[in-house]
């Protein structure tokens, strides 16, 4: 197996030329050094670089800038982030996304910084759809989510439903559904759940 450059990994057992991993975004460089710093602990065994090359582009981490599957053609993703550093990491990637408006589809916990998490993303959405997280009864409202974000100047409003806030989006928006870990497990449960 041939290996394409990527980037360069360095620890003080060894070091590599890697392909990047199959994962979007540019933490995603941060997040396989970090796995691949564990392989260099006393004990691990030393992997050759084909397999580790196999597994970076194996790696598949659901609702970590998860493409959706739209029958109607819009482009949907799905992320758990829903604190300031996933807000940050997410501004990242939006900022170097072009050609498509953001929609960012919004639900949240109690107990979570929605300004913390919005902030960053603010410069990066043409709107914002606030929605609730079926069946968590420490969520936070709808309503308190997209008062957060129109005080980062972003246009807001609530929608009853993931679905709703997407059928509401600009035909040619991209879609960004975050905000919070149970809501992505929500939205994975009914796209696969009803697929199985």
């Amino acid at each position: 197996m041939s290996i394409s450059p990527g980037f360069a990994f360095r620890a003080p057992r060894w070091s590599a030329v890697l392909p990047p991993p199959a994962l979007f975004g540019a933490h995603r460089i941060v997040n396989a050094g970090t796995a691949l710093a564990c392989l260099d602990a006393p004990g691990m065994p030393r992997l050759s670089d084909e397999t580790i090359a196999r597994g970076l582009a194996a790696a598949r981490w659901p609702a970590r800038l998860q493409r959706l599957p739209r029958a109607d053609g819009r482009e949907v993703w799905l992320d758990g982030g829903h604190n300031p550093s996933a807000g940050a990491a997410l501004a990242a990637v939006a900022a170097g996304w072009r050609g498509r408006p953001l929609h960012l589809v919004v639900g949240m916990m109690r107990g979570k910084d929605p300004r913390g998490f919005l902030a960053p993303l603010a410069p990066c959405a043409a709107a914002l759809t606030a929605v609730p997280v079926p069946g968590a009864a420490n969520a936070l409202p709808p309503s308190e989510v997209a008062a957060r974000a129109a005080a980062l100047g972003m246009p807001a409003d609530a929608a009853a439903s993931v679905a709703e806030a997407v059928d509401r989006a600009a035909p040619r928006a991209r879609v960004l559904v975050c905000g919070s870990l149970y809501l992505a497990g929500s939205v994975l449960g009914e796209i696969f759940g009803a697929a199985a």
